[in-house]
């Protein structure tokens, strides 16, 4: 049988040599315990951030909440979008003589709101016409709904990771707003992906 040295040494009787180490390690302990600065907290400033993104988290679900009754507003059966149509028509241009307005002054025309169109202005006592929704459409399709409305068209072709090529991404003007039957209207047919 094997005999293992004991456990636990007996201790020798002196000095400790660990005591000096002891005594440094409570003393850096103390100076780092003194010098820290005590954290302070800005309890207003907190209160403040909260109220913030509360009211900004309501003012969004608003938003969307309108944006949602909106939405459903125009599918509505009777809506001007034309929710009561057959699936897959497209409603009828309307096509009107726009008359000269004399009243209409400079001062009056800049005060309308919105964003401006890219595209001018139809000049008083040209035919408009009211431009067809396009987008989602393949490009052959929106070609054939301009021409039926009667309008000129360009087309630009631009890079969109969304739609597969050869579809409709926008068009200039927008649907809904009219423009002259002599001013054509901007295509932007989507290239697909880069490098598809």
């Amino acid at each position: 049988m094997i005999r293992f040295p004991p456990q636990d040494p007996v201790p020798t009787p002196g000095p400790d040599p660990d005591s000096d180490f002891d005594k440094e390690l409570l003393a850096a302990m103390t100076a780092f315990a003194d010098t820290t600065a005590t954290p302070v907290i800005d309890a207003a400033g907190i209160r403040r951030t909260v109220r913030r993104r509360t009211a900004l988290t309501g003012a969004a679900a608003v938003a969307a909440v309108a944006a949602i009754a909106t939405g459903a507003a125009l599918l509505l059966p009777g809506s001007p979008s034309g929710g009561d149509r057959p699936a897959g028509t497209a409603p009828a241009p309307a096509v009107h003589s726009a008359p000269p307005s004399p009243s209409a002054s400079p001062s009056s025309l800049s005060a309308t709101k919105g964003t401006p169109s890219p595209v001018a202005p139809p000049a008083p006592g040209a035919t408009t016409v009211t431009v067809p929704p396009v987008a989602g459409l393949t490009r052959d399709a929106a070609t054939r709904l301009l021409d039926a409305a009667g309008l000129h068209y360009e087309v630009h072709e631009l890079t969109d990771w969304k739609l597969p090529a050869g579809s409709v991404i926008n068009s200039a003007p927008l649907p809904g707003h009219t423009t002259a039957t002599d001013t054509p209207v901007q295509l932007f047919i989507s290239k697909g992906r880069p490098g598809s």
